[in-house]
């Protein structure tokens, strides 16, 4: 990335220089990058890295016609129109760290890349009106680089350079969208840093990370996913749509490892989320937890939550029905679980979500099953 901003700086003074962009996007871990997923030198990549770097790239190729950069743009932007929804909305995805979130520049960011490489179209046009609705404490945290970059996308932007972006292939991959049209879209992932296995959302809804969470809950350190490899399934017949692979519980020094298989794939209607885990002992405190973007939480018929309230339900598993005006979406445990439901500030905590909640898992290879909805 800092050779990156260098390189674009010399381009805007105009001492551009003589070698090509300084970023190869065959060495870069990006989701739909081909690569040894056991290589030393694969990262975990950041959206906060790799968004700022499309637009830098973009920047370079509009002023300089370098096809190393346009490449890298295309590439990236094609991964991250995959994650905008038709209502305007972004999937958080996989790979974003809680320490390191913040709504307004994810959203602006995304805008900035949609505009200097897509021109108009109606998705892009709600993710505006999206960022117009973010409170001003969100907005505040905006970071300056997005000033200027806002205005060099503005200076370089013309109809007649719009470009066509790719259609992401579905082979041996870092990360995956698939998309359900009316029963939702998912951003998934096995391969992690402290980060969930992905995202899901269903209109104004979205479970923005979920994943394997060491109690205490709400300590981040001790949620998510490691480094895992992908075995991915699917026709092309969306129905049919199916993910499936192991991967890495975050390590915690006083738990040790425990390896977890997930399986998504779609029914009739909604979801089967399946996990299972390897070498989690009896005397270790485990749950799998959803981070829900909402306005409420119905429990069963015992109890309805609001999203920042003081109350919680800790108990038996219930469906659990969360709403926002019109939109609804379910998550129903199939098993006999400890559940708890705990309501959130939202804001940038805990990836904006309102809610966290959290299935207790106690056996080793047992099949745990959600159905989502």
């Amino acid at each position: 990335f800092d050779q990156a901003a260098a390189y674009l700086a010399l381009v805007m003074i105009e001492k551009t220089a003589q070698e090509e962009f300084p970023v190869d996007v065959e060495k870069f871990a990006l989701p739909f990058a081909n690569k040894d997923l056991f290589e030393e030198d694969v990262k975990i990549p950041s959206p906060f890295t790799y968004i700022p770097l499309a637009l830098i790239a973009i920047l370079v190729f509009k002023k300089t016609g370098d096809e190393k950069a346009k490449k890298v743009a295309l590439s990236i932007a094609s991964w991250q129109k995959s994650l905008l929804m038709t209502q305007g909305d972004m999937l958080i995805g996989p790979w974003m760290k809680e320490k390191d979130f913040s709504k307004a520049n994810y959203y602006i960011w995304n805008y900035l890349l949609f505009s200097a490489v897509c021109g108009e179209y109606r998705e892009k046009e709600a993710l505006f009106r999206a960022i117009e609705k973010l409170p001003m404490e969100l907005l505040e945290k905006i970071d300056p680089l997005t000033y200027f970059i806002a205005e060099a996308v503005e200076d370089c932007n013309n109809d007649e350079n719009q470009l066509e972006l790719d259609t992401l292939s579905s082979g041996k991959v870092f990360g995956l969208t698939v998309d359900g049209q009316e029963e939702g879209k998912w951003a998934l992932s096995l391969f992690g840093d402290k980060t969930g296995f992905g995202s899901f959302g269903k209109n104004k809804i979205q479970i923005v990370s979920f994943g394997p969470h060491f109690f205490p809950l709400g300590e981040v350190d001790r949620f998510g996913i490691e480094r895992g490899f992908n075995v991915l399934e699917r026709s092309n017949e969306s129905i049919q749509d199916h993910f499936t692979g192991w991967t890495l519980a975050t390590y915690v020094s006083d738990e040790g490892r425990v390896w977890l298989n997930i399986n998504l794939k779609k029914e009739a209607h909604g979801w089967k989320l399946q996990l299972k885990t390897e070498h989690l002992k009896k005397e270790q405190r485990f749950a799998f937890v959803f981070f829900v973007s909402a306005k409420s939480a119905q429990i069963g018929r015992q109890m309805k939550l609001y999203s920042s309230s003081l109350d919680r339900y800790v108990g038996q598993k219930e469906t659990i029905h969360f709403s926002c005006g019109e939109e609804f979406l379910t998550i129903e445990p199939q098993f006999s679980t400890e559940q708890e439901v705990i309501p959130l500030a939202g804001m940038d905590h805990f990836w904006g979500a309102d809610f966290l909640v959290a299935h207790t898992i106690k056996s080793c290879n047992q099949i745990y099953e959600w159905l989502i909805k």
